[in-house]
């Protein structure tokens, strides 16, 4: 055999067998980085985009390059939710390059960002699709509203219309369900126990047969017929005994009277809160009948709670949002931000000074000239310190915004918005202006009964929110002008005071404040419109409204007065009998404890009159 043929042939440096699979994934890689990647990551970031603004969201291009480490994507469209056919703005370009530095970390982080070419209120070439609004167990707002929905109910007005046409409120009500009627039966049963238990106390207490046997006693103790000191002595000790234990019955009846006269006076209060019982019973028919306030603030809250409303719910949206995209410190603690799904795996971020977030945007210019477009804008602004990790970098992320869109309407529009998630308890704060805005249609109260709202107006508005933790505390302030009202109503009298009402309201002036829980808010709306109505319905409502109240009184009196009248009468029977007898016994305890008294009197006479004849006879 041929030994060098057997010999194994000794490998050189280059290893094809390594090569070969490494070239290979490495054309693979740069192919997908080539044809793919930037569609994907178009793709991925539309899909993001629409889950925040709760519609579509349409990025037109996305170009990136891997060895220059830059990223562009441009016009981008933000779809509006309640107007599909037209987006909120539209974004001309993004542009920016990553840091070679954190790259290599596989971290991304992006020095400076631009932003330019921003339109607001531009036309789609087809409508976006709407995602639907997430349901009550998603939202602690949802549940709040839920939880007011009469309160906040919205047709408040209709009630007025019916009123004013001569509502008769006892038409439809049951007498039945009366929570007063219940409890003056409820009263007359707990009576007959009391007057069970004051029998028995009674019994307990010394009564005629007690004081009569102790004044028979006192009767027998003769006070004459001896002059013998001894004996005279030995009554006198008799009747002490007698007066101890008259004074122990005395005590004994002053006792269970005290005791027994504060249950029975007790009584009389739960019988005097039958009142308050019927006050309960017209509000709450009041509340079923929808018979309307004619308190401004509450007219305010009626009118307007559920749009404003809406707008919390909004505000609880976005915060939710940052707080999965943007975790605070305890988050990242576990992973960081909630991430697309992916294989099981967790990031980890270690507190060293010269390391980087996942993510990090420190600063994006925010620049935007509309002389050459229809519906752009003056734009300036700036994002700062935008990351995943803001406990890492020791910096708030921060947005400021300061533009003025002429062409579309928007005047003097700012906003500052601070988002602090360093601590385990994240906070965010947002102040906002504009200082005039187109409104289209707009609707503050739908019923069959009402419709109310406008159809255009000249809008103002102010907001100043801080979200910190579970809590929430959020101001909001619009003023609307040039307002072309919409009203109708079935009650033409209802239709012509509202509108004579409007004609005199130059603007619309609206103050709302929520705070506390986002499920346990603190709600509040103030408006000149429920001022203006208040007045305008006047007496005229006001008399009717009485009359009406009047009426349910009439129609639970009708139900309350006679079992509670039998009560009254049943009771100061009970009280008379029970109180008049326990006064009489004290009066028998007094009389036989003064006859004893009187009695030692006489006898202590008599022993000195016997101690004196005494001293005579002996010549003391």
């Amino acid at each position: 055999m041929d030994q060098s043929k057997s010999a194994k042939k000794q490998k050189g440096p280059i290893r094809s067998e390594a090569i070969i699979p490494l070239v290979i994934t490495l054309a693979l890689m740069a192919l997908y980085f080539t044809l793919f990647f930037d569609r994907h990551l178009r793709r991925g970031i539309e899909w993001g985009a629409t889950q925040a603004n709760g519609a579509e969201v349409n990025v037109g291009y996305l170009n990136t390059s891997f060895w220059k480490a830059t990223f562009e994507m441009g016009k981008i469209e933000v779809t509006q939710v309640n107007e599909p056919a037209k987006n909120r703005f539209e974004i001309g370009q993004v542009r920016f390059k990553l840091l070679w530095d954190a790259l290599l970390r596989a971290k991304f982080v992006i020095d400076l960002a631009a932003i330019n070419g921003i339109e607001v209120n531009t036309q789609r070439k087809s409508p976006g699709q709407v995602l639907p609004p997430p349901g009550p167990k998603d939202s602690k707002v949802a549940q709040f509203i839920a939880q007011s929905k009469d309160r906040f109910s919205s047709t408040a007005l209709s009630g007025v219309g019916q009123l004013l046409e001569g509502l008769d409120p006892t038409k439809g009500v049951s007498p039945g369900d009366l929570k007063s009627v219940a409890r003056v039966n409820a009263l007359k049963s707990d009576l007959g126990k009391k007057e069970s238990e004051w029998q028995k106390s009674l019994e307990a207490i010394p009564g005629q047969k007690d004081f009569t046997d102790l004044q028979n006693r006192i009767n027998a103790v003769s006070t004459g017929g001896t002059s013998n000191p001894a004996e005279i002595a030995s009554r006198a000790n008799t009747v002490k005994s007698l007066i101890g234990e008259a004074q122990t019955k005395i005590n004994a009846v002053q006792s269970g009277a005290t005791s027994m006269s504060g249950d029975i006076n007790g009584f009389q209060k739960s019988i005097a809160e039958i009142d308050s019982w019927v006050k309960a019973d017209r509000e709450e028919l009041e509340k079923k009948l929808k018979l309307p306030s004619l308190d401004s603030k509450a007219l305010s809250e009626q009118l307007l709670g559920d749009s404003i409303l809406g707008k919390v719910q909004k505000a609880e949206h976005y915060v939710a949002l940052a707080r999965q995209y943007i975790p605070a410190k305890s988050a990242n603690k576990k992973g960081g931000p909630v991430p697309v799904k992916r294989a099981k795996g967790v990031s980890y971020e270690f507190p060293v000074t010269t390391s980087y977030p996942q993510l990090w945007l420190k600063k994006a210019e925010i620049s935007s000239k509309g002389e050459h477009s229809a519906a752009g804008g003056d734009l300036s602004g700036e994002i700062l310190d935008l990351t995943t990790n803001a406990a890492l970098i020791g910096r708030p992320a921060q947005f400021n915004l300061r533009g003025d869109f002429a062409k579309q309407g928007l005047r003097h529009l700012a906003l500052q918005l601070l988002i602090d998630h360093r601590t385990d308890t994240p906070t965010e704060s947002l102040k906002a202006s504009i200082a005039s805005y187109p409104v289209g249609q707009q609707t503050l109260s739908s019923s069959d009964a009402l419709k109310f709202g406008f159809s255009k107006a000249l809008g103002a508005a102010t907001i100043s929110a801080i979200a910190k933790g579970d809590t929430i505390d959020l101001n909001l302030g619009n003023t609307f002008q040039d307002v072309a009202y919409n009203v109708s109503a079935e009650s033409k009298l209802l239709e012509s005071t509202i509108q004579s009402v409007l004609k005199e309201l130059p603007k619309l002036e609206i103050q709302a404040r929520a705070s506390g829980p986002w499920d346990r808010l603190q709600f509040a709306v103030e408006s000149n419109l429920g001022k203006a109505l208040e007045q305008g319905f006047g007496k005229q409502l006001q008399a009717k409204l009485t009359e009406a109240r009047k009426k349910l009184d009439n129609l639970i009196q009708a139900q309350v007065a006679k079992p509670k009248q039998e009560l009254k009468s049943r009771y100061t029977e009970t009280k008379t009998k029970y109180l008049g007898e326990l006064e009489q016994r004290k009066k028998q305890a007094e009389a036989v404890k003064a006859q004893a008294e009187a009695k030692l009197k006489a006898a202590t006479s008599q022993g000195a009159n016997a101690l004196d004849a005494v001293k005579k006879k002996f010549r003391f």
